[in-house]
């Protein structure tokens, strides 16, 4: 069985497929109207979706996949059970270096410069 994260709340856990519709709105139709019946049921089962068992959302991802794993990290974050680190590293200042220059590649601004003294 695939295990579930919702994106919005953080449950973890087993998807819920609801049904759209009422139950007793398909029972009143089956015991009043008797033709519309069978087009209220087959309605009701062809828009099932998959929502969070807790906040009722369609916002689930499988905890396998990127998507899930992202959401877990947030959720991680935001209980302080991990600290957020620095993904720059070393390596990555290297990969600036644009082709066999020995520094990193200079973005050129438009800005104007500001002087603090000239306020």
């Amino acid at each position: 069985m695939t295990t579930f994260i919702c994106k919005h709340c953080g449950w973890e856990g087993e998807r819920k497929k609801l049904k759209r519709g009422s139950k007793m709105v398909e029972m009143l139709i089956w015991s009043i109207l008797v033709l519309p019946g069978p087009l209220y049921s087959i309605w009701r089962r062809i828009g099932r979706s998959n929502q969070c068992p807790h906040c009722q959302l369609p916002a689930l991802a499988k905890l396998n996949s990127d998507e899930g794993w992202l959401a877990r990290r947030k959720f991680d974050v935001e209980l302080g059970i991990i600290t957020p680190t620095d993904e720059t590293k070393e390596t990555d200042k290297e990969d600036l270096k644009t082709f066999g220059n020995d520094r990193p590649a200079d973005t050129p601004s438009r800005k104007k410069a500001v002087d603090p003294d000239a306020w």
